[in-house]
């Protein structure tokens, strides 16, 4: 699922917002994948790539997320 979150929606719902941190995850097939936390609402990370996340800054939009459930985050 992909979702488009908007920072200021984030923020007014209490969510904690860690712009640039890289984070390990387990994906499809138990595949190991990098991504940037754009934010983290309970227990689900909203997680894009990095080129996505500098490109989406740099056009002044907001990136392009999936959601993680914090059991596939292997650092937070």
């Amino acid at each position: 699922m992909t979702v488009n979150h908007r920072y200021a929606n984030l923020r007014t719902m209490n969510s904690q917002v860690n712009e640039h941190k890289d984070v390990h995850l387990i994906a499809h097939g138990d595949k190991i994948i990098t991504r940037v936390i754009v934010s983290v609402d309970g227990d689900v990370y909203f997680v894009c790539k990095r080129e996505e996340f500098e490109q989406a800054k740099k056009e002044g939009r907001d990136p392009v997320c999936v959601g993680f459930k914090r059991e596939y985050v292997l650092n937070q």
